[in-house]
């Protein structure tokens, strides 16, 4: 069992330096570092379980291997796909800790191993268009709020696709200010998800409310991003240069404060929900 354990190490040491070097490249995924470390939590806070389970072979890991290893090697050729080959790797993966730790103690590990699937970058024939989509949400919501917030500042807003024309008392700023793939906010999407299920796995609640906490994280990752357009917006007729460069940067970075606390918020509204009433009035 230890020879294959090798074998898959050496099968996929090229892949995992490709995929790290297409993390390290693209800002938008540099979240995928911290997966593994994510992952590796999971399993250290399910250690008293898995150390209570004797590990067995389970033959069925073998054919999840093998499909694994065929994906892959179609995602090296013909495809030439960085995606498929990610999801490929760990699918073997998943298929061999199957086979050398049993079905009992992959009952606790497949989150921690299919956790892994958020470390992988999305090929661009599925990320461009739902970017398209949310740079144009984020547009239209931030020239909402751009108005109604710069009113009393003389500031008015209105868009086109994904330009915001911003008007300063009555005076057109030129040039509009894009809403560019990079403030789209599928990267802070991402980066919320990833966090919503690590938090809504490590919570102790029913599946249900564990799910709504996942898919909670999409309204609130572009709703955050809608207000980082709204203050670049608002500086806009003051200094265009604050639109890009590090203040730019930091005002994305600066934006993951509230995204974290309406995190915090929508846990705790759960948690609220789910306490039952105390039985009986005051004596």
């Amino acid at each position: 069992m230890g020879v294959l354990g090798v074998l898959f190490v050496a099968y996929h040491a090229f892949a995992l330096s490709y995929l790290a070097k297409l993390a390290w490249e693209d800002p938008n995924w540099s979240h995928a570092f911290l997966v593994p470390l994510i992952s590796l939590y999971f399993i250290h806070q399910r250690l008293d379980q898995l150390r209570a389970i004797p590990p067995r072979t389970c033959w069925w890991g073998v054919p999840v291997m093998v499909v694994g290893m065929v994906v892959y090697a179609l995602g090296v050729y013909p495809l030439t796909n960085h995606m498929v080959m990610g999801y490929a790797m760990i699918l073997t993966l998943f298929g061999l800790v199957w086979l050398l730790t049993g079905t009992a103690m992959m009952r606790i590990l497949w989150l921690p191993v299919g956790f892994l699937f958020f470390a992988i970058k999305i090929s661009y024939l599925l990320w461009e268009p739902v970017a398209w989509r949310l740079q144009n949400i984020s547009a239209g919501m931030a020239t909402v709020l751009i108005t109604a917030l710069g009113l009393p500042l003389g500031i008015e807003a209105e868009v086109t696709g994904t330009a915001i024309h911003i008007y300063y008392q009555g005076s057109l700023i030129e040039p509009a200010l894009n809403v560019a793939e990079a403030c789209s906010g599928l990267r802070m999407l991402m980066t919320l998800v990833t966090l919503g299920v690590a938090v809504a796995y490590l919570s102790e609640r029913p599946w249900w409310a564990r799910l709504i906490l996942v898919g909670l994280t999409v309204p609130i990752a572009v709703l955050v991003n809608a207000g980082r357009v709204m203050v670049v917006g608002l500086i806009y007729p003051f200094n265009q240069q604050m639109s890009t460069g590090d203040f730019h940067l930091f005002i994305g970075m600066l934006m993951l404060l509230p995204a974290l606390g309406l995190m915090m918020l929508a846990s705790w509204f759960l948690g609220k929900l789910m306490t039952p009433a105390p039985a009986g009035g005051a004596a």
